[in-house]
């Protein structure tokens, strides 16, 4: 899958010496009081600080610039709306973070039911097109079928194929680099959850990529560790 764009959102401030954990923790929760007394400057911060991180979430989801901005904003409305519901004593990052994954996992399946509605409306259409394929020789091996071009397209749709609770865990390890404990927090569930659930995400993309991609091209996507056996 592609790097989201470079820049994707503004960089404003960079360059700048970033302010320590604890600094910056309580200058969060500074602005996190300010908003819910109705300071719309402390909330445009907030929005500053962490869109970009917001936006890798949301790229990731939608693997289309456009459609990560417009998940970006819906993630920050939902943001501005249920900012009551966060308590100071967990990470900023990692609630904003649960937001922003699960307004990923609500387009996902929104995107699900849409194109289900498609493909039954052109039920009749498919039968017949198979039947076209079948009297249509013999095929060439699955490579050999397959062009880089539409490499891109088959990791999104067998990522896309993920249960939503496998998708998120590979999603936010594999793709964004967070670390396990940080994942449980955002999802909720102990670290031995997040383990199963990779490896159960992992071997099902082998399997579905594997004629596919070579091992090289699978180590890459699924990270070193896509071999070892669930805990």
């Amino acid at each position: 899958m592609n790097d989201p764009p470079a820049g994707g959102v503004s960089q404003d401030g960079a360059g700048a010496r970033p302010p320590t954990a604890s600094k910056a923790s309580e200058e969060v929760r500074a602005l996190v009081r300010r908003t819910l007394e109705g300071d719309d400057d402390a909330f445009a911060e907030l929005f500053r600080r962490y869109r970009d991180k917001v936006y890798r979430i949301s790229y990731r989801f939608t693997r289309d610039h456009d459609d990560a901005m417009d998940l970006t904003q819906t993630v920050f409305i939902k943001v501005h709306r249920s900012l009551d519901s966060y308590r100071e004593e967990s990470s900023f990052a990692t609630w904003i973070s649960r937001v922003a994954t699960n307004c990923g996992i609500d387009l996902v399946r929104q995107r699900k039911r849409e194109a289900k509605v498609k493909l039954d409306d052109a039920a009749e259409l498919t039968d017949e097109a198979l039947v076209d394929v079948g009297q249509g020789g013999p095929r060439l091996s699955p490579s050999a079928e397959v062009t880089n071009a539409e490499l891109g397209e088959m990791i999104r749709a067998a990522v896309d194929d993920l249960s939503d609770k496998h998708r998120s865990v590979f999603v936010l390890h594999c793709v964004e680099g967070t670390p396990y404990k940080e994942i449980a927090e955002i999802l909720g569930i102990s670290i031995g959850t997040v383990m199963s659930r990779l490896f159960h995400a992992r071997r099902y993309l082998r399997k579905s990529l594997a004629p596919y991609l070579g091992e090289t091209r699978l180590r890459a996507l699924l990270g070193e560790g896509y071999e070892e056996e669930a805990p």
